[in-house]
C-alpha cells in the first residue's frame, strides 16, 4: 500500500485547519465510466475557538493526525481530546487559554499562566517562548 503524505492547510496564524493527503478521489458523475472530477482526500478538519479549543461538531479526524491548534501536538490522554497542547516544556489548555506552569521567563505586565499575551487573533507562539507578532512575520515590500 502506498504511503500516504499529509498537507496542512492554515490560515494567517499557523493554525493547521484542514490537512488531505496526496491522493484523489476519482468521481463518475454520470456513470459513463469516464472521470468527471476530483475530490481531495480529507485526513483532518477543525475549526477552533479562539484560544485553540475545537468547537463542537465542528471537527474530524479520520486518521491519527495528533497536531492541533497553532501547529502543536494534541495530547489528549491527559484532559480528553483536544483539550491539551504541547507546546515543548510546557502544557497548555485551550479551554482556559493558559499554561499548566509558570512561564520561566518574567514578565511584570502579564500573567505567568497567559500565552499569546492575551491576544490569540494577532500573536502566534510557535514554541513556547515568546508571542510573535503576524505582522512581524509579513516582509516589507
Amino acid at each position: 500500500m502506498k504511503r500516504v503524505s499529509p498537507y496542512e492547510l492554515s490560515n494567517h496564524l499557523g493554525n493547521v485547519l484542514t490537512v488531505i493527503s496526496d491522493r484523489k478521489i476519482p468521481v463518475d458523475a454520470n456513470n459513463d465510466f469516464i472521470t468527471d472530477y476530483y475530490l481531495p482526500d480529507v485526513i483532518s478538519s477543525t475549526d477552533y475557538y479562539a484560544f485553540g479549543s475545537p468547537m463542537p461538531g465542528r471537527q474530524f479526524n479520520s486518521g491519527n493526525y495528533r497536531f492541533g491548534f497553532n501547529g502543536h501536538e494534541k495530547d489528549d490522554e491527559i484532559k480528553g481530546s483536544g483539550n491539551h497542547l504541547s507546546f515543548g516544556d510546557y502544557g497548555y489548555d485551550p479551554r482556559i487559554g493558559r499554561r499548566w506552569q509558570i512561564d520561566p521567563i518574567i514578565l511584570h505586565d502579564i500573567s505567568g499562566y497567559a500565552v499569546f499575551n492575551n491576544n490569540p487573533n494577532f500573536f502566534t507562539d510557535p514554541d513556547g517562548e515568546s508571542p510573535i507578532s503576524i505582522f512581524a512575520k509579513q516582509v516589507a515590500k
